[in-house]
């Protein structure tokens, strides 16, 4: 990273997340890449794809980028040509790079989604401008194919977003206070602490004290990693909420799972990183999921996300079998956004459809272990199958708990 942007709304690669002591062994060859995140090499590295200027093309509803990575790039083996194609239902129009106030200024723009009803979500992506009209919808197909000549590579890319349906101009409401701000407005954004979720995971895999998976498939059932829909009606009518989503659909509301993971956890990185920072194991890497509950282009239900009080709703599909669950952690309120906003820690969060952390290296014992799941990071072969993932955003609104329809972020 050329700046501290915590990768915001940027593709990641050509590993996402963490690779243990930024080494693996791949067909019989040890590889050593740059480490960027204590012992480890995380999301590519430091000059990894979200520092790169790509390519942008329009394409029939969308756009596309394009990044051509050589033979070496960053310590990976193989020349690789990467494309990120972003698609909705009645595009309107692609624009050029709008730089705004960004940290990277050359590696991102401002990405604007208007969904049903009177809302505005502003999103941070890379390179790219464009805005999404009614239907709520957006897909990203990321793909990747060796160039001739090359040899075998891992790829594991990941849209790298932050989701806060609290948003900037909800701001009589939802702004808070940050009286060490000394900059903008003095505001800092409001925490995802009132966000609700559901997770379609009944396991998680663990971490130690690096942040590394120890390989186990850890069930979540009765833990603080419980996210899913059956655990979430108990939690609901506990709660004795009122007003905006209703039933299971609401999901578990983040504020006391944060908590809990800050008081104490069976995960010992938890402590350490103060919010969730893990895998979770989708239900489509098991034979719990059928064929008839995935789409024709091989998507499965991940997460549902929903903001009580501005009546806001966020349901992520891909073809992943994991995702990371990242609350902002490690955000400490130096970047600011539009209107002077800080972001402080939690002030947004990250689901981030991937293969599995740490799952590069043939030598290992998780890479083995999460490979019988499905999970381990795909492997590009010369004459075999290119790299592929889908994921996609499908933004909404419920009536709104105790406020009428924010109208602007």
């Amino acid at each position: 990273m050329r700046a501290p942007c915590r990768q915001f709304g940027c593709i990641v690669g050509r590993v996402a997340n963490r690779i243990a002591e930024g080494k693996f062994t791949l067909d019989g060859v040890a590889y050593t890449l740059a480490t960027n995140n204590g012992p480890n090499c995380l999301h590519g590295g430091v000059d990894a794809y979200h520092t790169r200027i790509w390519s942008g093309t329009t394409v029939p509803g969308g756009v596309k980028l394009s990044l051509h990575s050589p033979d070496g790039d960053a310590g990976f083996p193989g020349a690789l040509d990467v494309t990120a194609t972003c698609v909705r239902e009645a595009f309107t129009r692609a624009l050029a790079c709008r730089m705004g106030r960004c940290i990277n200024p050359q590696a991102r723009a401002v990405v604007c989604l208007r969904v049903p009803g009177p809302v505005r979500l502003t999103l941070q992506c890379c390179c790219f401008r464009y805005t999404l009209a009614a239907g709520g919808v957006l897909e990203l197909v990321m793909e990747a194919a060796l160039s001739s000549g090359t040899g075998a590579t891992p790829v594991n890319l990941a849209q790298h977003s932050y989701f806060n349906l609290a948003g900037h101009g909800f701001a009589g409401l939802d702004g808070v206070t940050d009286s060490s701000a000394g900059k903008g407005d003095g505001k800092a954004l409001e925490p995802v602490d009132g966000h609700r979720i559901i997770l379609e995971a009944d396991a998680y895999t663990p971490v130690d004290a690096n942040l590394i998976p120890t390989g186990a498939l850890q069930p979540v059932a009765g833990s603080t990693f419980d996210l899913t829909e059956a655990s979430a009606l108990g939690a609901w009518s506990a709660e004795g909420s009122s007003g905006g989503a209703s039933g299971p659909a609401a999901g578990h509301l983040l504020g006391p799972k944060l908590r809990a993971l800050e008081a104490a956890s069976p995960d010992a990185a938890a402590a350490i990183t103060a919010g969730f920072d893990h895998n979770f194991v989708l239900r489509r890497s098991s034979s719990s999921v059928s064929s008839s509950e995935l789409s024709p282009s091989g998507l499965a239900l991940a997460a549902v996300v929903a903001h009580e009080r501005s009546g806001r709703t966020l349901t992520v599909e891909t073809t992943a079998p994991g995702v990371q669950l990242y609350t902002g952690n490690f955000l400490d309120g130096s970047l600011r956004g539009k209107r002077g906003t800080s972001y402080g820690r939690h002030a947004g969060l990250c689901l981030e459809t991937q293969h599995f952390p740490s799952s590069v290296d043939e030598l290992s014992a998780v890479t083995a272990a999460f490979a019988a799941v499905g999970g381990a990071t795909p492997i590009v072969r010369p004459g075999g199958a290119p790299y592929r993932h889908i994921v996609r955003y499908t933004f909404g609104t419920t009536a709104p708990a105790g406020a009428s329809a924010v109208t602007d972020l």
